[in-house]
Formats: C-alpha cells, sequence, structure tokens
C-alpha cells in the first residue's frame, strides 16, 4: 500500500498472510486503496501482472525470485529491488548475473538488511531466468498495455 500512497503507480501487493482490512470495521485494502490491486496468495497462485514497466520490490520474502519472475509481463523495463531474509539468500538472487547493486541498509531494523538492486530494459542482454519483454501481442499484455501507435 505505501507504494500505492507515494507514487501514481498501480500496484499489486501479493501477500497469502495478508489481513483482508487494514483494521476491524475498515474497508478492504483494494477499496481503501487506490491502484491497489491485492490477492491474498502466494505468487505462485496469483494471476500474471503485465505492465509497460515493471519493479518487482520483494522485502522480506519468503519466495524465489524465478517465482515472482515467471508472473510478470513487461514491456519496456522491469526492475528489482529484494531485501533477502532468513533461508531466501540464494532464492532471490540470479545465478551469473549479479545485482546491479548489493549492499546493507543501516535504516532497516533487522539483521536481515541486504537490499540488491537489478534493473533491465528492453534492448538488454537477459540472463535465463529473466522473461523477455513482451510484444504486446499476448491476450494479458493487449488487455493491460495501452496500443503503442
Amino acid at each position: 500500500a505505501l507504494f500505492a500512497f507515494r507514487t501514481a503507480w498501480r500496484c499489486v501487493a501479493i501477500d497469502p498472510l495478508m489481513e483482508a482490512r487494514p483494521r476491524p470495521g475498515a474497508p478492504a485494502w483494494a477499496q481503501a486503496v487506490r491502484r491497489l490491486e491485492v490477492h491474498r496468495a502466494r505468487v505462485e497462485e496469483a494471476p500474471a501482472t503485465a505492465a509497460e514497466r515493471v519493479l518487482l520490490v520483494l522485502p522480506h520474502a519468503h519466495v524465489g525470485l524465478a517465482a515472482c519472475l515467471a508472473k510478470v509481463r513487461w514491456r519496456s523495463a522491469l526492475g528489482i529491488v529484494a531485501m533477502p531474509c532468513c533461508n531466501f539468500y540464494r532464492a532471490l538472487s540470479l545465478p551469473g548475473c549479479p545485482p546491479a547493486q548489493e549492499q546493507e541498509d543501516a535504516a532497516v531494523v533487522s539483521p536481515h538488511r541486504l537490499v540488491r538492486v537489478w534493473a533491465w530494459g528492453g534492448d538488454d542482454v537477459l540472463p535465463d531466468e529473466v522473461p523477455k519483454p513482451q510484444d504486446g501481442s499476448s491476450s494479458l499484455l493487449s488487455d493491460a498495455l495501452p496500443d503503442q501507435a
């Protein structure tokens, strides 16, 4: 919800433990926050997300990067900001593709404060694990993206 509040982006939140409402008696998250789509599910069970530009934000994610990447369709830019935790340091990495930036964030109040960042454009050489940009001909993209005239 923070990204939906602080940006003009369409945001998708996927979390199997997410509360249905911010507090008892309040409207559900998707009704309470504009531009927020909510899925109370594991990422493997959530619908794919398509957009011109996609930014995956994975704070304290208990899921592998491959499972998350399998659920995105993008056209011009793809970025990832990951903060691995617990036993997911290896799962939130791309073998043979080091992050563009990796450092500890001292402002994170946790022993798991490592932040990894990757970014690609549509013309970049991509690691095998990263989905190729879409041309808009797939039904998912044609429904989600405006025509590029």
